[in-house]
């Protein structure tokens, strides 16, 4: 069981990983300028005390705060005692549960709409259609950055789309939540292979 010192500190190097270019919470192994004596003089170590009664293990606490910090990476502490924190983390949970499926569930919507891959990608007068089709919840994030890690599609769009201000923090926050998502390398190319060769 975590201790709430653990959980504090956890809180905090994971909201810096998503927040932060600079900080990499593998890097650092999650650690943060973060003390016990430092935590003892925080108004919110009771908050913390609570919910790892409810998240007993790093993985359900480190889930909590990920599937969280998704939705919003400034979150405050507080906010992970509101029943839609809960939510979210069911949600994120199942999600990783059924990735696979999950993820050929949005080829079969992305291909049916077109079958191109490039149309997916292309950065053009819009934002590319698979970046909208996140934003507009037509596909999870998790379907984009399976796609990434075998296209690397993601650095071309950085050097094309020329908005300052939505884009970047997106671009940071797919960077950032990479590689705290397990994926079968090998799988994955042979989904989406399957998939492509499927529509042809």
């Amino acid at each position: 069981m975590m201790t709430p010192f653990q959980a504090g500190e956890m809180f905090l190097s994971l909201r810096l990983h998503f927040t932060r270019a600079s900080y990499d919470y593998f890097k650092y192994h999650g650690k943060t300028t973060m003390t016990r004596e430092k935590f003892e003089l925080r108004s919110d170590k009771f908050l913390f005390a609570k919910l790892t009664r409810a998240y007993q293990t790093e993985e359900e606490f480190r889930d909590l705060v990920v599937a969280n910090c998704l939705r919003d990476p400034h979150l405050y502490s507080r906010m992970l005692l509101a029943s839609e924190a809960h939510d979210r983390y069911l949600a994120y949970r199942k999600i990783h549960e059924s990735l696979a499926y999950l993820v050929d569930q949005d080829y079969c919507w992305m291909f049916e709409e077109n079958q191109d891959i490039n149309y997916w990608l292309h950065v053009g007068q819009e934002y590319p259609p698979l970046m909208q089709a996140v934003w507009t919840q037509r596909i999870k994030i998790e379907t984009l950055l399976v796609m990434n890690r075998i296209l690397n599609f993601l650095p071309m769009w950085e050097r094309k789309i020329r908005d300052t201000i939505r884009v970047p923090e997106f671009l940071l926050l797919c960077r950032k939540y990479d590689p705290l998502l397990s994926i079968d390398g090998q799988k994955s190319k042979t989904q989406l292979r399957k998939k492509l060769t499927s529509m042809v």
